[in-house]
């Protein structure tokens, strides 16, 4: 991320090339930058990876498609309604059921994922013995380029003796169950704020390859009438280090969390292109392949079937299209010099002289001076007990 800003800075003060296919693309939705493979109107992104540029709000917001026609399916599915723990099964009165496009925070192609604002799941106490409850599910279509990422995110339960399930089932069956967890104090035990500890909050990390997964949060608690207050367990489906607990997370209402973060919280997907593995080398690529720079590779994806692109080292850009906006070389000694944690990155000692090079640099030793100025081990040629001989004479 730092790489990719620090280029598009240092060319002069220019802003960075577009990152479409086509300069008749739409390139940004209000502060969003829209890069290819991602894009709006016909020729203008792979299948899969069509967004909506939404003018009516200000600034404009972007969304990803979810259409049945063209393979893209991404939304989010709400379900409501209410339940009694007197019920011993607890059965669930199912109220309400809605869907919602997901709203795009950033794109990252170098990363190969997007991040996207997603809404929290909840379970409130109403008045013994009834509960009211919110299930959020993320869906995508299962032959679509996108999964939950599980690198990147994390199954985070927040409240009281809370109980959060992550389930396959859109209705939160535990038949479906993938993970959870329970956070272990009650009202009497204070939990520190910050990093989930398991008190007051708690996290569990899922496996891969998830196109469809929905976040209970606790549905049979019992214990939760000891105040006069509404009493609400909280669960998400978050970016991973995002969330830090506080306790006024635990003792709001239901729209405590909605009216703290109002768009949603983080939720990174990542994705992959077509439906076949990279081309073997010598292997002519197949019709459609989708890196497209020349100073590109291809890499299998792990956990689907399809490949990503990336630039190769020392290049920067967008490995989808052709020309100026593709991976381009970059000057590692400009970087270097005006970013300071990318100096250990690119290495340079003060005994050698950083020059830039296609596809690298090099950092030969000061003149008069001899070793690699990469490891640090310039040493002058000409030694100083044979300088201070030569002085003496």
């Amino acid at each position: 991320m730092l790489l990719a800003a620090a280029s598009s800075q240092l060319a002069g003060g220019e802003q960075a090339p577009p990152m479409t296919i086509s300069p008749r693309c739409l390139a940004e939705c209000g502060n969003l930058k829209i890069p290819y493979p991602f894009g709006t109107g016909p020729g203008c992104f792979l299948g899969g990876f069509e967004v909506i540029c939404n003018h009516t709000f200000f600034p404009p917001r972007l969304f990803l498609v979810h259409s049945l026609d063209d393979h893209t399916y991404a939304q989010e599915v709400f379900t409501s309604g209410t339940y009694s723990t007197d019920d011993i099964e607890h059965t669930s009165n199912m109220s309400e059921w809605d869907t919602m496009r997901m709203e795009i925070m950033d794109i990252s192609v170098s990363r190969a994922e997007l991040r996207l604002y997603a809404a929290v799941s909840s379970d409130c106490g109403i008045r013994p013995p009834y509960h009211s409850f919110t299930h959020v599910t993320t869906r995508l279509h299962p032959e679509g380029p996108f999964l939950i990422s599980a690198i990147r995110n994390v199954l985070i339960g927040v409240g009281l003796n809370v109980e959060v399930q992550l389930s396959t089932s859109m209705r939160g069956s535990y038949g479906g169950l993938i993970t959870g967890c329970i956070s272990q104090p009650n009202s009497t035990i204070a939990a520190k704020e910050g990093p989930c500890s398991g008190l007051g909050c708690c996290e569990a990390a899922f496996p891969e390859g998830l196109w469809q997964a929905t976040v209970v949060a606790d549905r049979k608690r019992t214990d939760w009438y000891t105040s006069e207050n509404v009493i609400c367990s909280f669960g998400m489906l978050v970016e991973k280090g995002w969330y830090n607990y506080s306790s006024e997370d635990v003792y709001g209402d239901e729209y405590c969390l909605s009216k703290k973060y109002p768009k949603g919280v983080p939720q990174v997907l990542s994705f992959a292109v077509g439906n076949l593995s990279c081309p073997r080398q010598g292997q002519r690529p197949p019709q459609g392949y989708a890196c497209l720079s020349g100073n590109s590779s291809c890499v299998d994806a792990s956990n689907r079937t399809g490949y990503v692109c990336k630039c190769l080292k020392h290049y920067d850009g967008n490995p989808y299209i052709r020309g100026a906006g593709g991976c381009q070389d970059i000057d590692e000694c400009q970087l270097r010099e005006h970013y300071s944690k990318l100096r250990k990155k690119y290495p340079c000692s003060i005994g050698g002289i950083c020059k830039n090079k296609i596809g690298g640099y090099d950092c030969p030793c000061k003149p008069g001076m001899k070793g690699d100025g990469r490891t640090g081990t310039c040493t002058e040629k000409f030694p100083v007990p044979a300088k201070m001989a030569v002085e003496a004479l």
